[in-house]
């Protein structure tokens, strides 16, 4: 696979890693696995090698800028390929003389593909959730919908008809995402974190009523109870 991106509307980009089989159309070769976001395969990549590193690092990995967490990877990461149901994570030999005898063995990750519209998601059987990778289209939401409700709280909009006229949407838009600001506490806490399910996206949020009760509401998205 190859390392390319997009750029969305404002200048924002994407990563993504594509096929080799798709970028030249080999219709023989199609893999099961066309396109994935960059983020999709670095959570996996990172939780699996970050207790291959130092303590000290490992203790401070999350208050590392990236560029920091990168070159932590890159000195014991030699490759990494995505196959058709495995991620494999190739590590450097710690010597200058390698030999068959001393090098380290590679890291398999067998997977399982969920698909998200035209993205791949990347989930490891045993780890249902992500690393620290906040969804930005759930905290987008998260944070739209939390201002819409201290509106209403400070008296600043009396109804959804309002509030769809500040944000310049429709009024059934507001309503279908306006309960996401009623998530219990640790819902929206581990959204923000990025630790919620791996598989929950917003569509999932807003695709039915969310109940007012915070036990079904974990119940329904998967969150422990």
């Amino acid at each position: 696979m190859s390392p390319h991106h997009a750029q969305k509307s404002g200048g924002r980009r994407y990563g993504y890693y594509v096929s080799q089989a798709k970028l030249y159309k080999r219709a023989e070769e199609p893999g099961s696995v066309p396109r994935v976001a960059a983020r999709e395969i670095e959570a996996v990549v990172e939780e699996a090698v970050i207790p291959l590193l130092p303590t000290q690092d490992q203790t401070t990995w999350l208050n590392q800028p990236t560029l920091s967490r990168r070159k932590l990877l890159e000195e014991i990461i030699d490759r990494i390929e995505l196959r058709a149901n495995e991620v494999r994570v190739a590590l450097k030999n710690p010597s200058d003389e390698p030999t068959a005898h001393n090098k380290p063995a590679d890291i398999i990750l067998p997977f399982v593909v969920n698909k998200r519209g035209v993205e791949t998601q990347l989930h490891v059987p045993g780890n249902g959730r992500a690393i620290l990778k906040p969804d930005s289209t759930i905290v987008h939401a998260l944070a739209r919908t939390h201002l819409w409700r201290i509106w209403f709280e400070r008296g600043k909009v009396n109804s959804l008809a309002a509030v769809a006229d500040r944000e310049g949407c429709t009024e059934a838009y507001v309503r279908k995402l306006l309960p996401i600001a009623f998530l219990a506490p640790d819902i929206t806490e581990a959204m923000l974190a990025g630790t919620q399910p791996r598989n929950l996206t917003l569509a999932d949020l807003i695709s039915k009523p969310l109940p007012l009760d915070w036990n079904t509401q974990r119940q329904r998205l998967g969150f422990p109870t």
